[in-house]
């Protein structure tokens, strides 16, 4: 995967200039043949932490706005993993570190880039600048919305079907964009296990919902990360 032509094509679909400054994170360690060596390889990893906060889902639609674009002009096979983390010494929210916003869980992103990301796409649109899918999708999350949504703290016995219900807002998303996705359920710290499986899938690149590479998660996460991290853009976190 080369990410500075990834870097170029995100850009040039929100044209925005100073994009890469905003969301390289960190490059993270440089490992064997470093970056040509990694894009070689026949199928490209995505990693993203995800947990159904707003943050988390525009940093998703980051995600696979990626794979989509790089199966387009490289015919290279992308998939994309989400990461949702139980850390049940802490039990917390799901405004958790992953996300640096804290903003309350929702099917999809309210902000405009996501028919931003989606007319850049090539993909279907229709006049309200949602596709088809998003109906459908939206129609078949009201079942998982309250589960979601009442307990922001759930009660220990609940936290799988939270992670349940959180990680199938995901699998929606992925439909919308037609893209291969694979979800992973974890147990533990949020940089411990997002480590643990980026070294698993040998990812090409970690994606999380905060913009700062002073946050607490990335600084923990950056110095051992064998990819590099993007987070999202600052003028995301304003909607």
């Amino acid at each position: 995967m080369k990410i500075k032509s990834t870097l170029v094509r995100l850009q040039n679909a929100l044209g925005w200039k100073d994009l890469a400054s905003q969301i390289v994170l960190s490059e993270g360690l440089t490992l064997g043949g470093g970056e040509d060596e990694r894009s070689s390889k026949e199928t490209m990893n995505v990693l993203i932490g995800y947990n159904g906060s707003a943050n988390s889902q525009i940093a998703l639609d980051m995600a696979l706005w990626i794979a989509h674009q790089t199966r387009l002009a490289s015919q290279t096979r992308v998939l994309v993993h989400v990461v949702y983390i139980v850390d049940r010494r802490k039990q917390p929210p799901r405004e958790n570190p992953v996300d640096l916003g804290g903003r309350s869980a929702w099917p999809y992103p309210r902000t405009s880039t996501r028919t931003d990301l989606v007319h850049a796409s090539g993909l279907p649109v229709f006049s309200s600048g949602r596709r088809s899918t998003d109906v459908l999708a939206s129609q078949a999350a009201q079942s998982c919305l309250t589960v979601c949504q009442v307990e922001p703290i759930p009660a220990p016995e609940n936290l799988l079907d939270q992670a349940d219900c959180i990680l199938w807002q995901a699998r929606c998303l992925a439909e919308e964009w037609r893209g291969s996705l694979e979800a992973h359920l974890r147990f533990g710290s949020y940089p411990d296990e997002l480590l643990n499986v980026a070294r698993e899938i040998d990812a090409n690149l970690i994606v999380v919902g905060c913009s700062s590479p002073e946050h607490e998660l990335v600084r923990q996460l950056a110095p051992l990360s064998p990819c590099p991290i993007w987070g999202i853009p600052h003028q995301l976190e304003e909607f």
